[in-house]
């Protein structure tokens, strides 16, 4: 399976969705600083972005890890 992750950028407010995942990968949304803001385990799912400020943002799926911008 190859992850997908769209659209990127995300207008802040929108949904995130990722695609393709397994059932029980870790799901972890990091800022440019290191700080968790979003950890889950699921399938496909989509985002709301609204908790998330402008910027770079890092989205790690098992060992694959994907550059995100919030506009």
């Amino acid at each position: 399976f190859s992850t997908i992750v769209y659209p990127n950028p995300v207008k802040a407010g929108d949904n995130l969705t990722i695609e393709n995942t397994s059932p029980n990968d870790s799901i972890v949304i990091t800022s440019v600083s290191g700080a968790t803001v979003t950890k889950l385990v699921n399938e496909d799912l989509s985002i709301d972005t609204n908790n998330l400020s402008k910027g770079l943002y890092f989205v790690k799926v098992s060992n694959k890890i994907v550059k995100i911008i919030v506009e």
